[in-house]
């Protein structure tokens, strides 16, 4: 069993995630959000870590600014966060605090260096289609900001939200 906490985002950003997965034909079992980390066991301390973190998570604005792909077999098209100091911060505390229970495929990508902020708008995808969701609005991203609704921990394969803490 795998675990992922991730932070879900407002409805301003679920209505054009959703807008991008219909043009991919995606159909994720989950909201549109930013994970955080993969975790092979579950969190025994998710609300104490979630509530030292509130004020800052209550604070973060995230931007999305470009469309990209995850260059491997599995061809992942996603929409790109920025990387701020804050969000980046968020991400290295839950990292560190939950380092010994990260899935080892996966300790690589949620390293703080390493890791990139997005959603999953595509996956398989064919990137023939990535011009159909360049003509969208997408320019229209820049300057919108959007927030954080939750901070989510939820079972993967099948997806299940095990628990919610809103912000």
């Amino acid at each position: 069993m795998k675990y992922v906490i991730y932070l879900k985002l407002d409805d301003a950003f679920q209505k054009r995630y959703q807008k991008y997965c219909n043009v991919t034909g995606f159909k994720p079992d989950f909201p549109g959000h930013i994970s955080l980390v993969a975790c092979k066991a579950l969190p025994q301390n998710f609300e104490d870590l979630i509530g030292s973190l509130i004020l800052k998570i209550r604070d973060v604005n995230i931007t999305f600014h470009s469309l990209s792909m995850f260059l491997t077999n599995e061809k992942i098209l996603y929409l790109s966060a920025a990387k701020t100091q804050s969000l980046a911060d968020i991400q290295k505390t839950i990292y560190s605090a939950l380092e010994g229970i990260v899935v080892e495929e996966f300790k690589s990508h949620y390293q703080s260096s390493n890791w990139v902020p997005h959603s999953t708008i595509g996956w398989p995808f064919d990137p023939k289609q990535f011009d159909v969701l360049f003509s969208l609005d997408h320019t229209n991203w820049e300057g919108h900001e959007f927030k954080v609704e939750a901070v989510e921990l939820a079972e993967t394969n099948p997806f299940k939200v095990i628990q919610s803490i809103q912000v």
